[in-house]
């Protein structure tokens, strides 16, 4: 099954049929040979520059044919290189520029699979490599399937017919009809033999055979040897006086032996007990070392080539498992959409239908009122139409009155009433109906049938969950970076972080935008954060993902930062020094609003002279002043001989002791118990209290031209820090 799987790797590209002979394209396609003959054409030559000589004349024939083409391998194992126009024997000198100039090609042949031409010199397509491992496998497919041998002189556009028999003499391919029209057993051609198919392809490849087994070069001789450096088979004659007299030739048996040898090491217990075989009979031929290097190394090239396609021949029968499995989902899914819209449109029928009950209720209570109306006019009329016609008739029986005297007492009255209600007719008994029985009503439709039409599928629904990346997410002194990736089949808008208040407290939101990766700075030292994400589109929002957990360090590490033209700072951002005789702050590049925080500055140089003040700050304070002057600062400011606690530009608790170069200043923060203790040496010197006080603070310093000072910080606050002081100064 496997062999017939493959047919389509034994058709000619060009005739559709199976391979006749088939020979190696320099692109490593194959082709018939007889397909390749009427696919040549004379090469079209560019002329060539005077700069770049002339060849000098061609070698021998033996050479020109030995460099001509592919290189080839024993009869039995087949091609092992491509096409070549010119010779691949010996590398080349790097940077040599003596080499003389390839011969140009006489004729090209394109392939008909991917247009790529092969040159080839005067042989043509005769001289191209012949496929032999090819031309066995597709004789072992005919005789396997028994395919049937198309006759060779059956004409028309019709596929020709099944051979029947083989001409030994002829080697000709004959159906019934065309042996009995062109090769009847009669006369000369009656002394042919005729065997039948399976026969005639065995004569063939014997007769090939044969053919192949004789050098190229000198048809009198047998191949016998194998040049390891052209890779190509040669004879007795080629080894003695052609140019392989200087390569690494070794005898053809020997090289085929070993071959076969590192072909039996790989099949089992069965290969074992070859091998043991070979190897005591062939002892000599496994001492040439660079026979069975180079065979051992095509075969491993070839093996690893083939596990490589074989992994992705595995992997595309398991991805069309999948597949045929996301097909029965499709019908599923089709199915699950289908029962939707028929819910959703039936909802909007009875929605309709609703609708059209409630019009033609209302139609019908305007009709009803209609009615009523027409109704009451009909009796209006009806009514006074009845006190005319009375009084009609009663002026009539007035004019018969024969007695004058009675008609002129009457005549005054009549007249009157006669006139009323002639006036009563021409103001109220108007002759139209009060309402018109024609409903001016029309069905305003088109917005509906308007929406029903542009009725249509959202292509988006609400997105899938995303996950975090942990390997991508770190935390990095209180700053923390979070990396996400979308759900794999959402088509994703933006997305929504959210992280608690690293005491385990309510999510709030940090950011929103498309970006996967996020960093969030200012966050409190030595605390949990948990962090989780949702992603979001037109159509609405998926779950958040599951809270993933970073801990900020333990410890502030910062550095110091200013921009202020007379301070310098190192490149390091740990030490600082001022060009101006006034006070100039600079704060850490870390606030601190939770925790209890540590840090010291070493007096690199010092006058003893200036004021150097050290504490804390908000971010906006003015830095052109002694920090501690202004209302949003706090410090303690020491020269050589005492220091002073200051704060919105009081002073208190002057202290004894000062400072000189090489001493520490260390500085204790304790936001828990809102207090700010300064040490110098390791000695308390004074200690303010932050009562009141909340939001971010910065570590900060103030110092003018006559001091350096190094900062030091990551550090843990000593054990014996950490008392209660004896006394606080607000």
């Amino acid at each position: 099954e496997a062999v017939n799987e493959m047919e389509e790797e034994l058709r000619c590209a060009q005739c559709s049929g199976f391979y006749h002979v088939p020979v190696l394209l320099a692109c490593r396609h194959a082709m018939c040979l007889a397909c390749a003959r009427e696919l040549q054409k004379p090469a079209i030559v560019p002329p060539r520059n005077e700069e770049e000589g002339v060849a000098p004349p061609a070698e021998d024939h033996e050479t020109s044919e030995v460099d001509k083409l592919s290189v080839l391998s024993d009869a039995d194992s087949g091609v092992s290189c491509s096409s070549r126009p010119t010779s691949l024997v010996g590398a080349p000198e790097v940077g040599g520029n003596n080499e003389p100039l390839p011969p140009p090609p006489i004729y090209t042949i394109a392939c008909p699979q991917c247009g790529a031409a092969t040159p080839t010199d005067e042989a043509g397509a005769q001289g191209l490599t012949r496929y032999r491992v090819l031309a066995a496998v597709v004789d072992k497919h005919l005789e396997r399937y028994q395919v049937a041998e198309p006759c060779q002189l059956c004409e028309g556009s019709g596929a020709p017919r099944p051979a029947q028999v083989f001409c030994d003499q002829c080697l000709v391919f004959y159906c019934g009809p065309c042996r009995d029209s062109c090769h009847p057993d009669r006369g000369p051609l009656a002394a042919h033999w005729l065997v039948n198919v399976a026969e005639g392809r065995a004569l063939l490849r014997a007769r090939r055979r044969e053919r192949e087994g004789r050098c190229g070069h000198h048809p009198q001789e047998h191949v016998s040897m194998y040049c390891l450096t052209c890779r190509l088979p040669v004879c007795v004659l080629c080894l003695h006086h052609g140019r392989h007299h200087a390569h690494d030739v070794h005898a053809l048996n020997a090289v085929t032996k070993t071959h076969k040898v590192s072909e039996a090491s790989g099949e089992g217990e069965q290969g074992r007990w070859q091998v043991e075989g070979l190897v005591n009979s062939h002892l000599t031929c496994l001492k040439t070392t660079p026979v069975l290097d180079t065979f051992l190394m095509a075969q491993t090239e070839l093996s690893q080539a083939l596990q490589q396609l074989s992994e992705k021949a595995r992997a595309a029968t398991e991805f069309i498992h999948t597949l045929k499995t996301l097909s029965d989902e499709v019908h599923g899914n089709c199915r699950e959409v289908e029962g939707v819209i028929v819910a959703q449109v039936d909802a909007l029928v009875e929605a309709l239908q609703a609708r059209r009950t409630d019009l033609i209720n209302w139609v019908r209570r305007q009709r009803d009122t209609k009615v009523h109306a027409l109704r009451e006019q009909v009796q209006d009329y009806t009514h006074t139409l009845q006190s005319t016609t009375a009084t009609i008739h009663f002026c009539i029986e007035a004019l018969k009155e024969s007695d004058p005297a009675s008609f002129m007492e009457a005549q005054e009255v009549l007249e009157e009433r006669v006139c009323t209600m002639t006036r009563d007719w021409e103001q109220t008994m108007v002759p139209e109906p009060r309402i018109p029985p024609v409903f001016n009503l029309t069905l305003d439709d088109k917005t509906l049938l308007t929406a029903i039409q542009q009725l249509t599928f959202i292509q988006l629904k609400p997105p899938g969950t995303p996950s975090m990346i942990p390997l991508e997410c770190s935390a990095e002194n209180n700053s923390v970076t979070i990396a996400w990736a979308p759900h794999p089949t959402s088509c994703v808008t933006g997305y929504t972080l959210e992280i608690d208040d690293g005491s385990n407290g309510p999510f709030r939101e940090v950011y929103t935008g498309e970006e996967t990766v996020c960093t969030i700075d200012g966050l409190h030292f030595n605390s949990i954060y948990r962090a989780r994400v949702r992603a979001f589109n037109n159509t609405g929002n998926s779950s958040f993902c599951e809270p993933l957990c970073l801990q900020t360090a333990e410890v502030a590490w910062f550095t110091l930062e200013s921009n202020h033209l007379d301070h310098t700072i190192s490149e390091n951002g740990f030490t600082i020094s001022c060009d101006s005789y006034e006070h100039r702050v600079a704060l850490g590049s870390v606030g601190f609003s939770r925790g209890i925080h540590y840090w010291e500055f070493n007096i690199e140089k010092y006058d003893g002279n200036a004021d150097i003040a050290f504490g804390l700050s908000r971010i906006d304070i003015c830095k052109e002043m002694i920090l501690g002057k202004c209302g949003g600062s706090w410090s303690m400011y020491i020269d050589n001989e005492r220091s002073w606690l200051m704060h919105s530009g009081e002073h208190f608790n002057r202290s004894a002791g000062g400072v000189r170069t090489g001493d520490t200043v260390g500085l204790l923060l304790n936001l828990p118990e809102k207090t700010l203790g300064f040490y110098v040496n390791g000695d308390l010197q004074g200690y303010l209290s932050l009562t009141g006080v909340n939001g971010v603070l910065y570590p900060a310093v103030s110092l003018n031209r006559s001091v350096i000072l190094t900062v030091r910080t990551g550090l843990k606050p000593p054990k014996h820090y950490l008392g209660v002081p004896p006394e606080v100064e607000a």
